[in-house]
């Protein structure tokens, strides 16, 4: 990383596999942080051979994640993510909402109300939402 507050790290990948089913993955992430705030873009791209002639799959995907600390013991956080996993299929990408509050009543306890929103392309399902609690204990 070019400094503690700036970020970054790219990935590559091919794994070999039987059948001429081999995947190539590549990614890449950007983030900025300091003690109030933190930021970040992350976007994964692989490659999936399917063997026995037919078009090969790509599996895309990209996540935009932050925090926001608002006191010592308060602080905003959310993330989106977008995956298409078959680029071959219409009507398959999903996108996630995750958004929720961090309350330190101490150091080493956070309580987290958060909720997942899950939304489909294609329109034969339902948004799901689910509401969570996260207790998180520092040892």
């Amino acid at each position: 990383a070019p400094s503690k507050d700036f970020g970054f790290n790219l990935y590559a990948d091919y794994e070999s596999r039987p059948g001429d089913q081999d995947r190539t993955t590549m990614s890449g992430l950007l983030y900025a942080m300091n003690s109030d705030r933190a930021f970040g873009l992350e976007a994964v791209w692989q490659n999936r051979k399917t063997g026995g002639g037919g078009a090969d799959v790509a599996v895309r995907g990209i996540s935009a994640f932050g925090r926001v600390n608002t006191k010592d013991d308060f602080a905003f956080f959310g993330r989106v993510d977008y995956l298409d996993p078959n680029d071959q299929a219409d009507d398959d990408a999903i996108t996630r909402i995750f958004g929720g509050v961090d309350i330190a009543p101490n150091p080493k306890v956070h309580i987290m109300p958060n909720v997942i929103v899950e939304t489909y392309q294609n329109s034969q399902f339902d948004a799901q939402i689910t509401p969570r609690v996260t207790v998180f204990y520092i040892f």
